[in-house]
């Protein structure tokens, strides 16, 4: 995503191979694949041929040696203004949008939902694909002088209708002929009926903005039940201390990161920092997307969140909060503490929770503190370096 538009063939294959050593099990290719305009807009959407990339099935054959998955972007309703593909479907679009430079198709013409879907199986089959981003989804809808009818070659009156159909036959025979296939969908067009088409859901775009992107994390997982549920693509600036561009990563620990600074390109401190919470996240998936999901005060932006199984619990600390892991506490607690600057996190037990191994880590994943500790009942209180970790492993009780 930090490509933009510029985006080749060797500098993705170089990222994946970066990526692969830090954890990263996929990538995948946005806007810009498509077409040499890097203007922005999508007055060139639509007709589909990899023009940037031109050896899409070569790009593809050597990013799974790395043995990493590659999926690419459609914009699926938008056939842009400087396109081949308008010739045929001027006349069966919705409305026009003139800062984007494309049309909105119209799903409620047949010819319509056979070119899309005959275009993401070619390209799924011909470049060996793991999967498609379909984006803007949500722009499927009448216009002021759209006529909501089923004639003159619709063969449906309702465009929510005929979206609904065009998405299921899409899923259909894409799952056809690749069962496995991964589908993404982003905040706003994502939630409960959404997941009948896809199985990846994406907090929408915020970048550098990792408070925000929590929130909508959070959201999502609240009404998506088991659909994995994707952050929007992180970044930061190559000059921040380790400890601010760990934040990204710390606000999106109870999701499927998407990780997009330039691997090739960050800083050694940066690099190890990512290293150190990706095997986090992937020791962990366990508590993090699987287990009891607890986030704290919607009013607040869920200032702590935790993920809890009989064996472990994770808190996320992003507020001045006191962390109660009630009766019966697991073995394992762990407190991610998502603060820029070092501070005292505080823990309630209820009973004795017995004798403990305290750890405390600094974001880059370096051992600061380490002692046996006698944890009775009330409060305890440790300081934590910023975006640092403390683990609790009891002994006895």
């Amino acid at each position: 995503y930090s490509y933009h538009q510029n985006v080749d063939a060797d500098s993705i294959i170089e990222e994946c191979r970066i990526g692969g050593k830090l954890g990263l099990g996929g990538v995948i290719i946005d806007d810009g694949w498509q077409t040499l305009d890097a203007k922005r807009g999508y007055a060139f959407t639509g007709d589909w041929k990899p023009e940037r990339i031109r050896d899409m099935k070569g790009l593809a054959a050597r990013v799974h040696a790395l043995g990493q998955k590659l999926l690419i972007w459609y914009s699926v309703p938008m056939v842009g203004e400087k396109s081949e593909a308008i010739k045929q479907f001027r006349d069966m679009t919705l409305n026009y949008h003139k800062g984007f430079g494309a049309y909105i198709l119209d799903p409620r013409y047949p010819e319509v939902r056979e070119y899309l879907i005959k275009t993401y199986e070619n390209a799924v089959k011909d470049w060996d694909l793991d999967g498609l981003k379909l984006d803007f989804i949500g722009m499927f809808a009448p216009g002021p002088k759209t006529v909501l009818t089923a004639e003159d070659g619709r063969d449906y009156a309702s465009v929510d209708q005929a979206v609904d159909r065009l998405m299921s036959d899409i899923m259909s025979r894409l799952r056809s002929q690749k069962p496995d296939i991964a589908i993404e969908f982003r905040q706003p067009y994502n939630g409960p009926l959404m997941r009948k088409y896809g199985n990846m859901l994406r907090a929408v775009d915020c970048p550098n903005s990792a408070p925000i992107n929590r929130k909508h994390i959070v959201d999502l997982r609240l009404i998506v039940d088991n659909t994995a549920v994707h952050s929007d693509m992180i970044m930061w600036h190559p000059d921040e201390p380790v400890e601010s561009a760990a934040l990204q990563i710390l606000n999106i620990l109870f999701s499927v990161p998407q990780i997009s600074v330039r691997l090739a390109e960050v800083s050694a401190d940066h690099r190890q920092m990512l290293g150190f919470w990706m095997k986090y996240w992937h020791e962990n998936t366990d508590v993090l997307l699987d287990g009891e999901f607890q986030p704290a005060s919607p009013s607040h932006n869920y200032p702590m969140i935790v993920g809890r199984t009989p064996e472990k619990y994770i808190a996320a600390l992003y507020q001045n909060l006191v962390v109660s892991p009630g009766s019966n506490a697991p073995a394992k607690i762990d407190v991610v503490y998502a603060k820029p600057s070092a501070g005292n996190v505080v823990m309630q037990f209820d009973d004795d929770y017995g004798d403990a191994n305290i750890r405390i880590y600094d974001t880059k994943g370096k051992l600061v503190s380490s002692k046996t500790q006698s944890l009775g009942a009330g409060a305890h209180t440790w300081v934590i370096p910023p975006s640092g970790l403390l683990q609790i492993n009891r002994i006895s009780k």
